[in-house]
Order: structure tokens, then sequence, then C-alpha cells
């Protein structure tokens, strides 16, 4: 068992050196009347009979109103992005903010535009799903139409399927010591920022929330724990380059280490369109006294030069040892070429657990897909020793600003002779070409690679052993 955790682990830990995981950043929200003090929370369960909002099955009423019908509909599908602080353009988790802009929630939710969920829905049930009925349609429709209309605090009722907004108080911040700005010469610049948070005892991380500095410019990030044993190392890598942080490309740069020696673990991270990172019930990523945090920040500087950024992570901890300890192993195709032209290019890879000495059965939580500008869909399948195929998640018209963790309703039990699949369609024609510097690029050979004009094919899978 131990080698192949070992294999497992350093499969993990090289794969996502080259890069991260954890559509938006989430912020606490309070719906809040006029007549409410600042800050005030909405109770959970509001008293007396109510109708149970957005989500009650029947023709949406003529005349909604927010706190009862739109409310808990923005909380469950939109306050992800739309809150004071988030990744959106505004805020609409105040009645105040959410009715100055009734129409156009009518406008971009009827044409599909809002809320952004491409999953298919004919794959693995998904938690926290965002995308809205025909019912929920309808009460944006009508509510805009009736001059989105405040309604009585009263019968607001807290949506069943609502995320718990991210703590006000975190335990744990880290965030670089200064801004840094990368060099103008540099379209991608891959950096190191090492935090050392001063921890004389374990953690046990289970929700996590990164803020970029600048959205602009930050194309992904990865959080690392390096651990007592090497902190020295990224110290000194860190004091011997100029300026904020150090250069570093693939990982942090120091060796990983084994399993009875682990050096390196990767812990959680950010890209385009990823919500806040909270582990399922029961497990969580423990993090050892003594160690450093190392961000590793992949900028680029495609849209803008010469920016700074300060990106933070914030952290929060179990009082206690979660039941299981999780980790993220990823499955990924490399040293692939998309030729110049291609409108329909297809990669795919597979891993087995048996065929990496894993003998005994792992459970898996929920995926994360990753791929670039060029990508058209993905796909993720489990094939059972059977020969039956499940699909995990289906992602048939991929969009590189909206991607994230998707956790399974029900956990998924894979056995050491089952096969997980990840196939990934690329589009690299000259109508799909992104622009650079203001100018449409022209066809060219893609290579995989981590810059932003190479591709990726990968998905990531949080687990636990057995």
């Amino acid at each position: 068992m131990a080698n192949a955790l070992r294999t497992a682990l350093g499969l993990s830990l090289g794969a996502l050196g080259a890069f991260g995981l954890e559509d938006c950043t989430e912020a606490p929200s309070a719906f809040q009347s006029r007549d409410a003090e600042p800050g005030t929370d909405v109770p959970r369960e509001a008293p007396g009979p109510t109708d149970t909002g957005p989500m009650t099955v029947g023709p949406a009423p003529e005349r909604p109103t927010w706190w009862r019908d739109v409310a808990p509909l923005v909380q469950s599908r939109c306050v992800e992005c739309h809150v004071s602080g988030g990744i959106a353009p505004f805020p609409l988790d105040t009645f105040e903010a959410a009715s100055e802009r009734a129409p156009l929630m009518a406008l971009e939710t009827r044409m599909g535009r809002m809320p952004p969920w491409p999953p298919a829905d004919d794959c693995r049930p998904l938690q926290h799903v965002r995308r809205l009925s025909p019912r929920e349609l309808a009460v944006l429709d009508n509510w805009a139409r009736a001059g989105a209309p405040e309604g009585d605090r009263s019968t607001y009722v807290r949506p069943p399927d609502a995320r718990e907004p991210f703590p006000s108080s975190v335990d744990y911040t880290a965030t670089p010591t200064a801004p840094y700005t990368p060099p103008m010469s540099a379209l991608d610049d891959y950096r190191c920022f090492v935090v050392n948070p001063g921890w004389t005892e374990a953690k046990h991380m289970v929700q996590a929330r990164i803020t970029p500095g600048d959205a602009r410019i930050v194309h992904h990030l990865n959080m690392f724990e390096v651990r007592a044993a090497s902190a020295a190392e990224v110290e000194a890598l860190d004091a011997r380059a100029p300026g904020e942080g150090y250069p570093c490309f693939g990982g942090v740069g120091v060796p990983v280490g084994s399993l009875a020696d682990q050096r390196v673990q990767y812990v959680a991270g950010w890209a385009p369109g990823s919500p806040a990172l909270r582990t399922p019930p029961g497990t969580g990523i423990r993090l050892e006294a003594g160690s450093r945090l190392v961000l590793q920040v992949h900028y680029n500087q495609s849209v803008v030069r010469g920016a700074s950024d300060r990106t933070r992570v914030e952290m929060v901890f179990s009082p206690t040892a979660p039941r299981r300890q999780a980790m993220v192993i990823p499955v990924m195709a490399d040293r692939f070429r998309i030729p110049a032209g291609m409108p329909d290019y297809a990669v795919e890879s597979s891993l087995q657990p048996r065929a990496l000495g894993i003998t005994f059965p792992v459970t898996v939580y929920g995926a994360f897909p990753h791929m670039h500008q060029f990508a058209r869909a993905t796909r993720s399948t489990l094939t059972r020793a059977s020969g039956a195929d499940e699909c995990l998640v289906d992602v048939p018209r991929w969009q590189f600003h909206w991607q994230q963790f998707y956790m399974f309703d029900e956990p998924v039990r894979v056995e050491p002779d089952d096969r997980v699949t990840v196939q990934c369609r690329y589009d690299n024609s000259a109508a799909n070409q992104p622009v650079v510097g203001g100018v449409q690029r022209t066809p060219q050979e893609v290579r995989s690679g981590t810059g932003t004009l190479d591709e990726m094919c990968m998905a990531f899978f949080y687990i636990t052993i057995l």
C-alpha cells in the first residue's frame, strides 16, 4: 500500500506542480432590506407559514417579490459571484442592488448567458447546480415586469440548495508580504511567494478562498505546503531572487519527497471560474507544524502589462482531525500536438489504480476538468472492470473563464481494476484563434504545456483512500 500511495502521490505532485485547481471569488453576503440594520443576516427560517421560494413547483407568481421569490433564487444561483468583492462586475446580494438590475437579470438569464453552468445534465448528478428552471426564469421575468417589488422580509425562506457563505472570520490568510509586478517584457511569468504561518501544531484545512489581487493578469494559482524539512531550501530560493518572491515553473523548486518523507504537498488552487474550496464532510487536508506555504502564481500579460498583484488565500481549519485525510490526484495527457487549422482534435488519457500498484478501493468525491483557450469539450468517464461506463463529469461546451471543482451528489467508489479516462477536444481553426496584442493570431501548431497559448488535457480528482 505504501508503494502504491507513493506512486499516486508522486503523480499528483508532479502534475499539480504545473497547474492548480480551485467561477467566482465568494464573499460573505447578507440579504438586507431597506429597514434592516447593516450587516443583519436574514433568518435561516422565517417565522410563520411561507412559500418555499422560487424552487416551488407550479406556475410562477405574476407579481413575485424580492423576499419571497427572488432572494432565495439569487442566493442559491448567483451570489457565488455577485457579491461585494466578488469576481462579478456588480453585486446582487441586496434588494437595492438587485432591483436596479432586474431587467438585466431577466434578459441575461432568458438568453442563457447567466448563471454559467457548463456541465451537461445527463451525466452524474452534481451538487449546487446553478442552471435555472423555466419557472425560475419566469420568476425573474415577472419580477422585472412588475417593477421589482420588495415585499415582506418575513416571507423569506432560505433555499435548501444554497451554499453557506464563506465565513467572514477565517483562521489564516496567506499572502505575499508586498505587491508584485511582473516584468514588462514577460508574456508569461511564474512566481513563487513563500509564507511562514508560524504554526506550532498541525492544522486541518476544510475551506479555502483564493482572491486574485488583479484578475486581469492572474492566469492561475497553486498553493503548496512545504514541510519543515525543506523550509530552509525554499527560503534560500526566495532570498537569492531580487524583489518579491522567486521565479519558478512546474513546481516550487525543491524535491517533493516520498510518502515516508513527504516534503511538498499540493493544497489548493484557483483558475478563472473557480469558487471557494469546501472539502466534503468528514474529509480535510492536513498541514503540518513548521511548514511553509508557497503560492505559485502564473501571470499572463496578454491583456495588460505593468499591473501589480497581491493575491491572498483565506483558510478555515477544522478544530479536530477529519475522519479521512484527502489528496488531489490528476489524470492528464502530455506531449501532444494539435495541428494548425484542425477544427476538431481529440486527446485522452486514462489511469487504472492496479496499474499503479494500488490494490485497494478509493473514494472519489468530485472532479475539476482543466484545459485552455483552444478547448471545445471535455468528458471524464469511469469504466468498470466489467466494461460498463459511467459518466463522471461532461462539459460539452468548454468556457475557459468558468472552471471549478464539480462535487458529486454521491461519492464514487473506484475499484483497483476500474479505469478513469479523461477526453479533451480542441478547435485550432482560424476562426478560434486567440487575440494577442489586439491582433487575432494565425493558426499554428499548439503543443501541450502550461503557457496561456499552450494546451492542457487533465482533470483533478479529490479522493480519499477507501
